[in-house]
């Protein structure tokens, strides 16, 4: 009787991508006259010749673990559930830490005038707290994501938890208004290193089925987190006087994750090489399509090793490191990994992304969204602690609950529209899912955006009931949290050899914008109407999002819109060769 062998991981995906294109081989000679007409086998052939479209459901209806792990113990989607599960519940609550560090200075407002005069803060003012970490963040993402592919994720995210220990450290315990300046600024460097990077690390994390969840969940959770935080933040600190104890708070936990990232949280960035199974050579691109040779010669820079020599060379799955939970914690930095030349390519493929339409215009429509939240962030403290309210501080933080329930709301809707929305497209497309099939999901963010600028602004002019501005806010926290997660999956699957470029752009575009709006907000209100610029603002947001309906018709041809020199380097890909 044959002893019975368990699968491995990546053998169980090799078998079921095989058998899936022994499908659709069979398909082909069953018929070999109508093989090049029929729409299944064109639509399949479509998947391998276009970036951003996959086969990922099987004819059975089964979805296909892709990209395929390799047999490396280092390779992410080797580890075990449980241990990505703990990685990403890491950098999530970090990422939370350092959202609400970004966040504060605007709530602190008062106790920075109590603290500073004019002459200690000149020349910048109270308003320069808090706008500059937002401009520090945006500036960062054009530094982080290009040192991200160069040096790998480990170090980077290591250095954003370094330097958010150290600044609220030093927040905490200065006097100094050009300290504090300082301070936050590097606050606003860590937050970029994290969201950028951290985007990347669950990319690396998780398969393509699984990451409309893991991305849902970074942003809504992620992003309402700090939110509850700040809605309790009167009721534990004197917000109108005392700015010290909030981030001496801050530093507890932000020195916490430091150790356990330093110590637990494992380099993500792997180049997975090409698998040797059954007699043929399976090598996977940077835009997570798997393509399968006869020959190691035939593969593209392969050698004249045989497959079987090949085969016989590689190690033996008992003879492999056994899978730990532990990391050498100096190691800051691979060397396998580690490719400087890489940094330069992603800052030209930054300026490349942003003229591709595909990017422009999830930026374009991600900075008025950010705009729209600008407006109602700053404008409604103003007006709820004006005539003919005068609520009090602890009344006015109230409206980060509403804002935390929409964050945390948005997390099911974007969901189902993400992953229920997305396979049924993709089961009508005979299994092959197109990044056209998330566009669907763009509705959550650009409907209830434009909804809350709406109601926000005549609440403001007509002076509505104090539970309008809780409405807006928290539909304008819904619409910022959706708006995420789509973004995101949009840039990154629509372009996946470009996705850390697109994530730079998107991002960093999106927040530098918001720190020049900040500053013209106040002046256009009082010269044309709190009605006049919210109206514009969510008229704006409509028309720009009915772009997603000539790019659901004709994205598949502009996706390949990108060329030149660079075009070809996949170190900023998903999955980097």
């Amino acid at each position: 009787m044959a002893k019975e062998v368990e699968m491995t991981n990546t053998e169980r995906a090799l078998f079921d991508w095989e058998s899936s294109v022994d499908s659709i081989n069979k398909e082909s000679i069953a018929d070999p006259s109508q093989a090049e007409t029929t729409t299944s086998t064109r639509s399949k052939r479509e998947s391998m010749d276009i970036a951003g479209s996959v086969f990922l459901i099987a004819s059975d209806g089964r979805l296909l673990s892709l990209p395929i792990p390799s047999e490396s113990p280092s390779d992410p989607l080797n580890f075990e559930r449980s241990r990505r599960l703990f990685i990403y519940a890491t950098l999530l609550i970090h990422s939370s830490i350092c959202m609400f560090a970004i966040q504060s200075p605007g709530n602190l407002y008062k106790a920075f005038l109590h603290t500073f005069t004019k002459e200690e803060m000149a020349p910048f003012s109270v308003e320069t707290l808090s706008g500059s970490p937002t401009l520090m963040m945006g500036l960062s993402f054009f530094l982080w994501i290009p040192l991200s592919v160069a040096f790998g994720r480990r170090p980077i995210i290591i250095a954003s938890a370094l330097m958010m220990s150290v600044a609220s450290f030093w927040a905490g315990f200065t006097n100094n208004y050009h300290q504090l300046l300082g301070a936050i600024c590097v606050m606003g460097l860590a937050g970029g290193a994290t969201l950028s990077t951290t985007i990347l690390q669950l990319i690396d994390l998780t398969f393509i089925h699984e990451r409309p969840l893991a991305i849902a969940t970074f942003w809504c959770v992620g992003g309402g987190i700090p939110l509850l935080v700040l809605a309790n933040l009167p009721l534990i600190v004197d917000v109108g006087k005392d700015y010290h104890s909030v981030y001496r708070g801050l530093a507890i936990p932000s020195i916490i994750l430091l150790i356990v990232i330093f110590f637990f949280v494992p380099e993500t960035y792997f180049l997975r090489p090409p698998v040797a199974f059954d007699g043929r050579v399976l090598v996977q691109s940077g835009t997570e399509k798997v393509r399968m040779y006869e020959e190691w010669w035939d593969v593209p820079g392969g050698d004249t090793r045989s497959i079987r020599a090949m085969e016989n060379g590689l190690p033996n799955l008992t003879d492999l490191p056994v899978h730990t939970w532990r990391v050498t914690p100096l190691r800051i930095w691979k060397r396998s990994v580690c490719e400087p030349r890489a940094a330069w390519a992603g800052f030209i493929q930054i300026f490349l992304c942003m003229a591709n339409p595909l990017v422009f215009w999830v930026t374009l429509l991600n900075a008025i969204n950010f705009a729209g939240m600008m407006s109602i962030g700053i404008g409604f403290p103003v007006r709820m602690a004006e005539a003919p309210y005068h609520l009090p501080a602890s009344a006015v933080s109230r409206v980060n609950f509403s804002a935390a329930s929409g964050s945390f709301l948005a997390l099911p809707a974007a969901f189902f529209m993400l992953n229920n929305v997305m396979k049924r497209l993709t089961l009508r497309n005979k299994g092959i899912r197109h990044a056209e099939f998330y566009l669907p999901a763009f509705v959550l963010p650009v409907v209830s955006g434009a909804l809350s600028v709406f109601i926000y602004g005549f609440a403001a002019r007509d002076k509505w009931h104090p539970a309008a501005y809780h409405v807006a806010y928290g539909l304008n926290a819904f619409s910022f949290a959706s708006g995420s997660v789509v973004n995101t999956m949009w840039v990154t699957e629509s372009l996946p050899q470009w996705a850390a470029a697109g994530i730079a752009v998107v991002g960093g575009v999106s927040y530098v914008a918001s720190y020049g709006i900040t500053a013209v907000l106040p002046m256009w209100n009082a010269a044309v109407g709190y009605v006049a610029v919210n109206s514009a603002i969510g008229v704006a947001l409509l028309v720009v999002g009915l772009f997603a309906v000539p790019i659901a018709f004709w994205g598949k041809s502009v996706r390949q819109f990108i060329s030149g020199r660079f075009s070809a380097y996949e170190g900023g890909a998903l999955r980097p060769q």
